[in-house]
Order: structure tokens, then C-alpha cells, then sequence
């Protein structure tokens, strides 16, 4: 099995009431929210604050220098990184991208992932 480097990527939603949500493409499995939580504390010297489980959601709640935010999962719409202020999106984009790099370093050292070469014109 392998994986191409641009199966990963991200997708930012804003809302009318000023939060943002990222979702992380093809990260988006139950125990993928493990990785990237386990990533976001030991690369990125995130602090959790709390967490919660249900049968289908997941969430913690944790602060980058001082920033807080939250690591969502749901059944259906997978993980991705939420802040009920608008102020705090370029913190959460910056984390989502730092975590899909963290993935795709680790995927290709191991020899799992395909590099997409692009066309020039």
C-alpha cells in the first residue's frame, strides 16, 4: 500500500459567527485523531486542556502559545481542527498544515509515499 503525497491536504470552512473549522483530508479515520493529537503535543508543544468521548464525536480542547483551539472528531465529517474565533484561524491552519507535513515526512520515510510530479509549461 502507498499513498500519494497529494492525498493529504486541507479544507478550511468559515461560518457566519466567526469559527473556523479545518478538515484534514484522508486523516480523517477514528484513530487517526491518536496521531494527530500524539502530534500535536510532542512537535508542536500543544498543552491539552481537556478531552471528551462519546460514541461518535471526540473532541479536545488544547492552547498553542496561548492560542486555544480544538481537535475535533465526528463519524461523519472525520477530524479537523475548530475555533469559535476568527482571530485564532491562522493559528489552526498553521497546526493542520504542520500536522498533514508531519504525516506525509513519516509516510515517506518509511517508504510509503508516492511524490506527484508536476507538469511544466
Amino acid at each position: 500500500m502507498s499513498y500519494r503525497d497529494s492525498d493529504f491536504s486541507t479544507v478550511e470552512k468559515r461560518s457566519g459567527d466567526d469559527s473556523v473549522a479545518i478538515y484534514l483530508k484522508n486523516i480523517d479515520r477514528w484513530n487517526d485523531y491518536d496521531l494527530i493529537l500524539d502530534l500535536l503535543k510532542k512537535e508542536s508543544d500543544c498543552v491539552l486542556v481537556s478531552t471528551e468521548e462519546h460514541i461518535y464525536q471526540r473532541r479536545a480542547e488544547l492552547t498553542w502559545e496561548g492560542y486555544p483551539f480544538e481537535l475535533r472528531h465526528d463519524c461523519v465529517m472525520g477530524n479537523f481542527f475548530f475555533s469559535d474565533r476568527v482571530e485564532e484561524a491562522s493559528v489552526v491552519e498553521l497546526l493542520s498544515h504542520v500536522v498533514v507535513e508531519s504525516i506525509k515526512n513519516k509516510l515517506d520515510e518509511i517508504g510509503l509515499l508516492e511524490h506527484t510530479k508536476t507538469k511544466k509549461k
